[in-house]
């Protein structure tokens, strides 16, 4: 069975790559994440980083996997598969 975005594992490459979105977009906070980060209380920093979340799912889901799968292909990623354990 295919993963979201058309992967068909979820290895160690996929899961640093999805972090490193993540902080990106948590550390450059495009509009729509600068707004939300002023609601008042501990709710604007949980939803900040719940939006900076969904940014870089939507990255990667665009993406669709396709450098990603080329680089398993390679071989480079295999020995980091976490699939197993899913």
């Amino acid at each position: 069975m295919a993963h979201p975005g058309g992967r068909d594992a979820l290895d160690f490459f996929t899961f640093a790559l999805a972090f490193g979105l993540f902080r990106l977009f948590d550390i450059w906070k495009p509009p729509p994440i600068r707004l939300i980060e002023q609601v008042p209380g501990g709710a604007g920093i949980v939803l900040d980083d719940m939006m900076a979340g969904a940014y870089g799912a939507l990255v990667l889901f665009l993406w669709d996997g396709s450098i990603i799968s080329s680089a398993q292909a390679a071989g480079r990623c295999a020995r980091w598969n976490f699939t197993a354990f899913i």
